[in-house]
């Protein structure tokens, strides 16, 4: 007997925010993620460029899903609902989202 499931086949594109020394930790605000004593959040901001903004831009202007660590979800969950003036806000808040755990 045949089986009739349908397979969906999805394009995973990674959008990571990452220092050419390979962190990723706290990089939109001072206080947004300071585990393991982390002093330098929001070391992203000032790198900040139009080509950097047109890159993000692509993405977020994409239809996608979220695949999310929990620390990540975490830090996400407690700032994009109560974002709402942001068209990223708005479309988070809209989107599934996937959380990914060891607990």
């Amino acid at each position: 007997m045949a089986d009739n499931k349908i397979v969906t086949k999805r394009k995973l594109t990674g959008a990571v925010y990452q220092s050419l020394d390979g962190v990723m930790q706290g990089v939109g605000a001072p206080e947004e993620d300071r585990s393991g004593g982390f002093r330098f959040g929001g070391w992203s901001v000032p790198f900040s460029d139009e080509s950097m903004n047109e890159a993000t831009a692509k993405i977020y202007d994409s239809e996608y899903d979220l695949l999310l660590g929990k620390r990540t979800y975490d830090i996400f969950s407690a700032y994009w609902p109560y974002n709402q003036q942001s068209p990223i806000g708005v479309k988070f808040r809209r989107i599934n989202k996937y959380v990914l755990t060891h607990s």
